[in-house]
């Protein structure tokens, strides 16, 4: 009995030093001591950075053409009926485009905004950002426009 006891307690002892030289070996410094910290900062130096100005239009594109997109009134805010204003380089479409809201660290439930007219390429709908209970301001416009594509527009809500 106490060799089978013995033997256990050497097998372990080898895997066990096994395990660490693998794991000393094979390091690459991805694990954080403080990753929540460090990934919050990221996402909002992130966000900070790809955020548009939401003083004036957003611009992005589709397959190198320009797309603009305007939200009113200003600042954005969140919980407020908005008016997005969307102008598109091409006269017809086989669709209507619309927009996709979304927060850019967090999944959210759709928010669509359809968009209506497109007299010379200008499409218009109106819509809401809700307000997130965490504080994040950060969105993102998803500009979906049938047989071309979508642009992306990262923003900032005032509050």
């Amino acid at each position: 009995m106490r060799g089978v006891a013995y033997g256990i307690c050497v097998a372990f002892a080898v895997l066990l030093s096994f395990s660490l030289y693998v794991a000393a070996r094979t390091y690459d410094g991805t694990v954080e001591e403080d990753y929540y910290r460090r990934s919050l900062s990221y996402f909002k130096d992130r966000q900070g950075a790809e955020a548009g100005n939401p003083a004036g239009p957003l611009v992005s594109s589709i397959n190198g053409e320009r797309v603009l997109l305007d939200i009113s009134p200003k600042p954005v805010r969140a919980m407020r009926e908005l008016v997005f204003t969307v102008d598109l380089p091409w006269g017809s479409l086989p669709g209507r485009p619309w927009i996709e809201l979304g927060m850019t660290t967090m999944t959210m439930p759709p928010n669509r905004v359809d968009l209506s007219g497109g007299e010379g390429g200008r499409y218009r709908g109106k819509g809401i950002l809700v307000r997130c209970p965490c504080g994040m301001r950060s969105w993102t416009a998803s500009v979906h426009v049938p047989g071309k594509g979508k642009a992306l527009f990262p923003f900032d809500a005032a509050d």
